[in-house]
């Protein structure tokens, strides 16, 4: 009966065939994946330095005369004022650039409403 066993082997390459099909379609699929991840992480362009938060809007936290903080997208930073004006708590600045570890800022004209943290400026 053993000697029939290993001798009839159709029924095992049919599954040994099945196994063999299925883990190239899974490996295949998974190498897929991991392309399409790479090329989407290629695509993205950290920006770090000088231009992290450049342009980017802020709430003054702390008065610039002309150094202070604000709180830009979350975080709070040491500032100054771009031309040493005195900027009072509660207003809206845009951020110019970075030196060092302060921002460089200048105050928002209060008729500009343009969007702030993904909500309009009242």
């Amino acid at each position: 009966m053993l000697t029939v066993a290993l001798t009839n082997t159709s029924g095992w390459t049919i599954v040994l065939k099945d196994a063999a099909l299925w883990t190239i379609i899974l490996g295949v699929l998974f190498l897929a994946a991991v392309i399409y991840a790479l090329i989407n992480i290629s695509r993205f362009n950290p920006v770090h330095g000088r231009d992290e938060f450049k342009s980017s809007r802020a709430i003054v936290t702390e008065d610039l005369d002309p150094e202070g903080r604000v709180m830009v997208q979350g975080e709070i930073w040491r500032a100054c004022s771009k031309n040493g004006e005195v900027i009072p708590r509660g207003h809206r600045v845009k951020v110019l650039g970075r030196e060092g570890m302060n921002l460089v800022v200048e105050p928002i004209p209060s008729g500009d409403r343009k969007m702030m943290g993904g909500k309009m400026d009242a």
